[in-house]
């Protein structure tokens, strides 16, 4: 048995539509990143829950451990940020139109050092099934009174995953 990582963003990445989380080169980001040539997601800092929706089949090799996690930056404060991952999951047969937000997971972290990656990571307490279709809201919360970085942090899209334990 041995833990595997799939990156999870890909063509079913979207941003809400508040306008205040979009995709762009990191050099556009921030000024503090001058060699992120990659894509990012930012999360703007608005006066809302921010959320970033993307999707994915449970392989067929699953057999537990379920984890969701992503690696994010901020450019120049200190501060926590409140995440929140909000996910469904439905087989074959099931409704199509659930409400992503039948599990929750809320964690408040602290920024990491300005520019350096952080990886939060947070464990998936619904039971999944393999080719079940998990849809997932990856969330900033601004608003709560545990998110005290008062700006942008930026999430690589490649680097959203589920991990989990293989057969």
């Amino acid at each position: 048995m041995a833990t595997i990582r799939i990156p999870i963003f890909g063509s079913s990445g979207v941003p809400d539509t508040s306008g205040d989380v979009f995709v762009v080169p990191g050099t556009v980001a921030h000024a503090n990143f001058t060699n992120i040539d990659d894509l990012v997601v930012v999360f703007n800092n608005g006066a809302a829950i921010e959320k970033l929706h993307c999707a994915f089949r449970v392989p067929k090799d699953f057999v537990g451990s379920p984890v969701l996690g992503w690696l994010w930056t901020q450019p120049t404060g200190t501060g926590n940020v409140k995440w929140e991952s909000l996910y469904n999951a439905a087989a074959s047969g099931e409704s199509a139109d659930g409400a992503v937000g039948d599990e929750v997971t809320p964690s408040v972290v602290t920024a990491p050092t300005a520019e350096n990656w952080l990886e939060t990571t947070h464990t998936i307490t619904a039971t999944l099934a393999v080719d079940d279709l998990v849809r997932v809201d990856l969330r900033r919360d601004p608003p709560d009174a545990g998110d005290s970085l008062a700006q942008l942090v930026i999430v690589h899209p490649e680097s959203i995953f589920f991990e989990y334990a293989d057969a």
